[in-house]
């Protein structure tokens, strides 16, 4: 009996060293090609593009290090007339252009959860643009905004004008109605996003407040947005931190001309007329563009999550 309970339990012990054999085999099967992908293609290039933030290309092709990429990106940021530093200043409009709707996307998501009258409306108009493609958007955008559109025309008789004026290629109209653009296509993101949050409130807990007289104001500000301060916290992280990606929709509307340049586009367009020259100076002082600005990127985060850290309310519904 002893021999025969041995022998079994020796097989089911290989039995159990077979399956988990096929189970370390099965994670690593589906592990190694994210693996590969994630030190290829996150390590290795930004370990290599902070590399090339202290290096320079001389003329017969050495590569040797140096801080003039520093010292040029100081020198440009300090000059408000450079093309870099025009394109950070379309940013930083940019982001607060965002930082403005970011409050105003919250409040639009509780009216629209609220029911207002016309919510159904309203919400296919701010959806619209989500489900078109991003090309299809721009070009009504643009023909709405041209010459041949009916606001250029309106333009022209506010402003008294002796000419239809082309708004997206005028220095004068251009940045406002990439700002518009950018409104019109940012709200229906966050609506998403509330929508979602927002349907997991218990509708107890609201009953329980309209029984005691609180209004809509009272509720978003007092009961709703400490339920969902995680997701607040979340976003306004993510968007502090997204400061120098903010960009809107300038690549397809004006490229970056009549004074809209924001750095990213400004960066793209930087690497598009290198042709893919690794040798090209350009690849370098871009690399040293950001570094900068990451290492302003994080600060910023550290300090927006301290700060929603100590706000948190710590509710759970």
């Amino acid at each position: 009996m002893t021999l025969q309970s041995n022998a079994a339990r020796n097989g089911r012990n290989r039995i159990r060293s077979k399956s988990e054999m096929k189970k370390i085999l099965f994670v690593i099967a589906f592990c190694t090609l994210p693996l590969l992908n994630f030190l290829i293609f996150y390590v290795f290039v930004n370990a290599q593009s902070f590399l090339m933030a202290f290096q320079r290309v001389r003329g017969n092709g050495d590569v040797y290090f140096t801080l003039a990429n520093f010292t040029r990106f100081f020198g440009e940021f300090t000059e408000p007339t450079s093309e870099i530093g025009i394109s950070l200043r379309n940013t930083f409009i940019t982001f607060g252009v965002l930082l403005l709707l970011f409050p105003i996307g919250f409040l639009v998501s509780y009216f629209l959860y609220k029911r207002i009258l016309g919510y159904k409306v309203i919400r296919a108009l701010f959806f619209l643009p989500s489900v078109l493609a991003g090309t299809i958007v721009t070009t009504f955008y643009v023909n709405v905004v041209g010459v041949d559109g009916p606001i250029a025309k309106l333009v022209q008789n506010i402003m008294n004008l002796p000419y239809v004026p082309s708004l997206l290629s005028d220095s004068r109209f251009a940045n406002l109605f990439v700002f518009l653009n950018l409104i019109w296509l940012s709200i229906p993101g966050d609506m998403i996003i509330w929508g979602g949050t927002l349907s997991r409130i218990s509708q107890s807990v609201l009953e329980a407040a309209e029984l005691d007289g609180v209004g809509w104001f009272r509720e978003a500000w007092q009961i709703i947005l400490p339920l969902v301060w995680p997701t607040f916290a979340m976003k306004l992280l993510l968007l502090v931190v997204g400061v120098f990606g903010s960009t809107g929709n300038v690549f397809l509307l004006t490229r970056g001309d009549s004074g809209t340049m924001t750095l990213n586009c400004w960066m793209y367009l930087q690497v598009y007329e290198t042709g893919g020259n690794i040798r090209s100076n350009s690849l370098y002082y871009l690399s040293a563009v950001g570094v900068m600005i990451t290492a302003v990127a994080v600060v910023l985060a550290l300090v927006v999550k301290k700060i929603t850290d100590r706000l948190n309310a710590d509710v759970s519904y």
